[in-house]
């Protein structure tokens, strides 16, 4: 996560470098949201060319601040309409795409992670 990378260095004194991180977070960021944002799920996508939607790389997008305010905010309503399961989130809301379909205690903790950076305890 090129933010914290950006924070560490800013710690060890050197601006330039953090600088550098930030402007990168910045560029990967708009190239995320430009291109792997699904307005209609109001999820990211697995990839440009497969539809899916991952619980890991949108729970990743919500905690590195790539998806923000209302995005974060969509990505942690679709993990409840769209991932929810009676014996836990799924993996991706369809079988048969890059992401296999199942249920993963360590995917789930990414969701967590994700409720939580956005004040979501309950």
């Amino acid at each position: 996560m090129l933010g914290q990378a950006a924070q560490a260095a800013e710690a060890k004194g050197d601006t330039g470098l953090a600088g550098a991180y930030r402007e990168r977070a910045a560029r990967t960021a708009k190239a995320v949201n430009d291109r792997l944002w699904d307005p209609a799920a109001g999820a990211y996508k697995v990839s440009p060319s497969d539809g899916n939607h991952p619980q890991d790389g949108n729970a990743m997008a919500v905690v590195a601040g790539v998806a923000t305010g209302d995005r974060a905010a969509s990505v942690l309503k679709f993990f409840g309409d769209r991932l929810a399961d009676p014996h836990g989130d799924l993996t991706v809301d369809r079988a048969g795409g890059a992401v296999p379909q199942y249920i993963s205690p360590f995917v789930s903790a990414q969701s967590l992670l994700a409720h939580s950076s956005q004040g979501d305890t309950a």
